[in-house]
Parts: structure tokens; C-alpha cells; sequence
């Protein structure tokens, strides 16, 4: 996937090229530690169809939240989730935002629908009357618009998850390795550290208002020394966390 890396020069230069062009711009918010922004790019971004669609269509940036440049984006975009898409116009206004996983298809599907050209406008049949018919008001006929196509690829496969909930102990430690609005997402990267690691996955609900955010937690350790060797094992493999003692969430 053709990805420019970020800073207010690159920012510029590729809104400007979507404007010439008349194309979309595309922003994946990310990070080092993003296990689910990783799986995209092993998954998601390695489909030639999509790929094909990029070149033609779309200028793609990335944008990594821990670098300077990327602190700025992400606050001026209130990104607190990752991944987290989101779709330009030419304008450079934001047409769409997607958080979490997207596999190719629909990412694909959803860049054909905001690259696809506007409807045209309603058009209007007005009959002729015959030479000797009386005078009466215009009689307009307005055509109906096409139906929609259906696509029957759009239609998802049901994902089935087996969850057994038990409320965890509050002792130990523990490294929290990302936090999302989305019930579906958290689920889906949960599934990844279990297939990366061997460790107890924990799902902390936090609910603040109206807003419900869920906090991964992955491990369960006796001591913040284990907590902390775990941590270095996840920035191996260019990942992240932050150790949390149980005993102290809330």
C-alpha cells in the first residue's frame, strides 16, 4: 500500500495532489504498539484489489500519534482510538471516519461509495399539448430515480465469538494495550493477543456518561517486575502497553 509518511509539508503536498486530481485523501491514524493497525497491514492493505483501487483513486497518508508531527494531527482530528481512518474530499473536508479494524472489502466498498460521482440531478418531463388544446398549467412529469443496486457481497459473515465472563480479581498487575469505543473492535484485538500470547485477557468496561470505552488488559501478574519484562517482550515485537495495577481501577 502506497503510504506517505506524515508531517505538515507531506500533509500539504498530498492535499494539494487531491485536489489537483480530484481524488480522496486517505489518513490511517496508528502506532508502534497497535496490534490491530499491524494485523491491517498484514490482512487489510496487502489486497490487490484494494491496493489497485489506492493507486488510481485515493492519496493515502499515515499518520503515527507518537511522532511530533502526528501529537498535532491527532489532536486536531480528536483521534483517541486506533486505528482510526478517516476520508478527505478534495476540499480537505472529512467525508467518513472508521474505527478499528476494516477488512479490505469494506474499506473498498466504502471508498467506491465516496469516490463514485454525485447523482445526477432529478430531470423533469413537461408534455406537450396539442395545437388545439385549451390552455391549462404545465403538466410535469418527475422520472423515478433508479432503484438501488444491491450487492449481495456486502452482506458480512456472521463472526461468532465464545466469551466466558467472569469478573477478574482486582490484585496483581496488568498492562493495558489500548482502549475503544467499539465493543466489536476490543473483542477483535483481544482475539489477536491471544493468538500472539499466552496470557490472560482482561476487558475493563468503562462507562463515563454516556460514553462507554473498553479498556484490553492482557496478563495478570503476582509483581510489577513480571508486568514490567512482559512490557519489554511487546516492545520486541514493536508493540506497547501501560502497566496498570488491579488493585487501584476503578
Amino acid at each position: 500500500m502506497p503510504f506517505s509518511n506524515i508531517n505538515t509539508r507531506a500533509w500539504e503536498d498530498a492535499q494539494a495532489q487531491a485536489t489537483e486530481e480530484g481524488k480522496l485523501m486517505f489518513v490511517d491514524f496508528e502506532a508502534d504498539y497497535c496490534a490491530t493497525c499491524r494485523r491491517m497491514d498484514k490482512t487489510t492493505y496487502m489486497d490487490a484489489a484494494l491496493a489497485e483501487f489506492f493507486r488510481s483513486n485515493v492519496v493515502a497518508m499515515r499518520v503515527n500519534v507518537q511522532d511530533f508531527d502526528g501529537v498535532e494531527w491527532s489532536q486536531k482530528y480528536d483521534i483517541e482510538v486506533l486505528p482510526t481512518l478517516l476520508v478527505l474530499n478534495s476540499k480537505g473536508e472529512v467525508v467518513d471516519r472508521m474505527i478499528g479494524y476494516q477488512s479490505a472489502s469494506t474499506l473498498l466498498k466504502k471508498l467506491q461509495e465516496l469516490s463514485a460521482p454525485p447523482a445526477p440531478p432529478t430531470v423533469e418531463y413537461v408534455a406537450p399539448l396539442a395545437a388545439d388544446a385549451p390552455l391549462e398549467p404545465s403538466r410535469s412529469t418527475t422520472l423515478p430515480p433508479a432503484p438501488p443496486k444491491t450487492d449481495s457481497a456486502s452482506h458480512l459473515p456472521l463472526q461468532l465469538f465464545e466469551i466466558s465472563v467472569q469478573r477478574a480479581p482486582r490484585q496483581g498487575f496488568t498492562l493495558q494495550v489500548g482502549a475503544f469505543q467499539q465493543y466489536e473492535a476490543a473483542l477483535d484485538q483481544a482475539d489477536l493477543m491471544r493468538e500472539l500470547y499466552a496470557q490472560k485477557t482482561i476487558l475493563c468496561v468503562d462507562k463515563n456518561g454516556e460514553q462507554t470505552h473498553y479498556k484490553l488488559l492482557v496478563g495478570a501478574f503476582a509483581t510489577k517486575e513480571e508486568a514490567t519484562a512482559f512490557l519489554a517482550q511487546l516492545r520486541k515485537n514493536k508493540m506497547d502497553g501501560l502497566i496498570r495495577d488491579l488493585s487501584t481501577m476503578q
